[in-house]
């Protein structure tokens, strides 16, 4: 992965709001970063210990892709991408959960569909941190891309008002009409199974909807079609309930 693949990657994840900083870890260094130099070596210390606690769960079969660390104020979310490298983020704990783990999981097909290849690592010659002085919005992610929460106005009464089951059933029905759009009846047998294999596994909530995306896309078999969905699935599941509920 070049330079520039990695200050992409950090780019992108903290032009969140609720994102502090940063990194990559891969190979027990730190590759790119936006945290403070002054805590690169704890860092590297944290990166070795979450990767430990991976490669444990991988070698007994649990493929977790991700790990929270609760702080005081904040929590450390560290994934795991294409069993390459590790990132690592300082984020509120009122980050929309589901938003990060789409944009996760884009970088990882990203990563895939490019082929980049990994550093070369040198004892000699340690890859130096790459600090990011501002926090910038890649041009093929738009900060207006992001819901506002809470929704302000008679958009945010009506909603108030809604359930958390009914908040759910409206990206469920926007999903399952995609793939009726896409698919024909043969859609409506890939959202099921998805469905009843996200409902075994996942609370029904609004903010573990981006694991229904990425059970509805290992369905589908086409490489083409299952980026097709994936992307117009992403985009869909950003927007705010308010538009939503017009469509």
């Amino acid at each position: 992965m070049s330079k520039l693949d990695r200050e992409k990657i950090l780019d992108e994840l903290v032009s969140f709001e609720g994102i502090s900083h940063s990194c990559i870890y891969q190979n027990e260094q730190i590759l790119a970063s936006t945290f403070p130099s002054i805590i690169q070596d704890k860092l590297s210390g944290i990166g070795r210990f979450i990767d430990k606690i991976f490669s444990s769960a991988h070698a007994i079969d649990q493929a977790h892709d991700e790990i929270h660390i609760e702080l005081e104020e904040n929590t450390l979310i560290t994934y795991r991408v294409n069993d390459d490298f590790l990132l690592m983020l300082m984020a509120t704990k009122g980050i929309n959960l589901s938003l990060v783990y789409m944009t996760v999981k884009a970088i990882e097909k990203s990563v895939k569909l490019h082929g980049l290849p990994p550093p070369k690592n040198t004892a000699s010659q340690p890859v130096p941190s790459e600090v990011s002085k501002e926090k910038k919005v890649p041009n093929d992610y738009r900060k207006e891309d992001i819901p506002v929460w809470p929704l302000k106005g008679e958009s945010e009464d009506a909603l108030s008002e809604l359930t958390s089951e009914q908040k759910v059933k409206l990206y469920t029905n926007g999903l399952k009409k995609m793939l009726l759009e896409s698919f024909g009846p043969v859609g409506d047998i890939i959202f099921e199974e998805a469905l009843q294999r996200w409902q075994a596994s996942y609370p029904p909530e609004v903010e573990s909807i981006a694991k229904l995306v990425d059970l509805i896309t290992q369905e589908i078999d086409s490489k083409n079609e299952k980026r097709s969905f994936f992307n117009k699935a992403a985009r869909f599941i950003r927007k705010p309930l308010s538009e939503i509920g017009n469509e």
